[in-house]
């Protein structure tokens, strides 16, 4: 039996070899199958369309079994039907309810019964990420440590649109980072530990961190528009707390600008951060930001006024930058 197994195992193997160099002689190559435009990418954009058009049918009839014989919404029973495909309500307002399915977020007009996919003008996570499907993997607020940058327009949490008030995030906050211990010479406290983490509530943040698009500081909401994370394989606690076992690092389109922390670099000398995904918003990029960074791929969105001396000059190879 265990010959057998082993046998069929490599019969697998000469199968998916042989597919491939087929492909290739066909004239169609890796890239073209794996890469960002390649057809498996496509199928995958393919498959997160129709899993967003499912949630949007799901929520419309929803909607319209809703609705009394006088055409007007029965909120009640709204709200149970939507229970009962595991919909979650995120906001209600008298108009409008926003809702979230399969991780995608849609907004109902109470008023006409009309269904349409969330979008930023709404204050909802639709349009804020150029990646879809991250609206439950934005990173606490609580992980951060935040400066006013523009007191701006009062913008109160009961207002659904994006706050016109601007706000920095400096650092992850110490105490939500392990792998601590004392630099002898300095006194500074360092992080010089190669398995050390984001630990947040008892759960490990080492997959990927979406940055918060917004941060509620003494009851007004602030938009974020600058970040300026350290992810130094050593740090002291004088310039933040630095952490490389986070994969995937993905941006809201309401950030300009791209600091290091402190006297650091953002990024720079971390092993570990395999992709960074960034809004077109960015139109800076301060130098050294992704200094020594190896394994690093950056994918920037489409309409974007960087370059790639900007990435350059911020220390990766434009070879490792994808617009896309």
């Amino acid at each position: 039996m265990k010959k057998t197994r082993n046998a069929k195992g490599i019969t697998l193997i000469a199968l998916i070899i042989t597919i491939i160099v087929l492909l290739i002689l066909a004239g169609i190559t890796l890239s073209t199958l794996a890469g960002r435009r390649g057809i498996i990418n496509q199928a995958q954009n393919a498959e997160k369309e129709h899993t967003k058009a499912s949630a949007l049918e799901d929520i419309t009839l929803v909607t319209y079994q809703s609705l009394d014989n006088k055409g007007n919404t029965d909120t009640a029973k709204l709200e149970q039907g939507l229970n009962d495909i595991g919909a979650t309500i995120k906001n209600k307002t008298e108009n409008k309810w926003t809702v979230e399915q399969n991780g995608y977020e849609f907004e109902i007009d109470i008023e006409t019964a009309d269904v349409t996919e969330a979008n930023e003008s709404t204050g909802s996570y639709g349009g804020i990420y150029s990646e879809p499907g991250l609206e439950g993997k934005i990173a606490p607020e609580d992980l951060f440590v935040y400066e006013i940058i523009d007191e701006g327009t009062t913008a109160s949490l009961a207002t659904n649109s994006l706050p016109e008030k601007e706000a920095r995030i400096v650092r992850i906050k110490p105490e939500y980072c392990n792998g601590r211990g004392m630099d002898p010479e300095t006194g500074y406290t360092i992080y010089n530990d190669t398995n050390y983490s984001i630990i947040y509530n008892g759960n490990t943040i080492s997959d990927i961190l979406v940055i918060p698009y917004q941060v509620e500081i003494n009851g007004e909401l602030y938009k974020i528009t600058e970040v300026g994370l350290a992810f130094t394989r050593k740090s002291s606690d004088q310039f933040g707390a630095s952490f490389p076992k986070v994969k995937t690092i993905v941006y809201p389109n309401t950030v300009k600008t791209l600091k290091g922390g402190g006297a650091w670099s953002a990024i720079s000398e971390s092993e570990v951060v395999e992709t960074i995904i960034l809004p077109n918003s960015i139109t800076e990029i301060k130098d050294r930001v992704f200094d020594k960074c190896p394994n690093l791929t950056i994918t920037v969105e489409a309409g974007s006024k960087l370059t790639f001396e900007d990435f350059e000059n911020a220390g990766i190879d434009k070879n490792r930058v994808i617009f896309k």
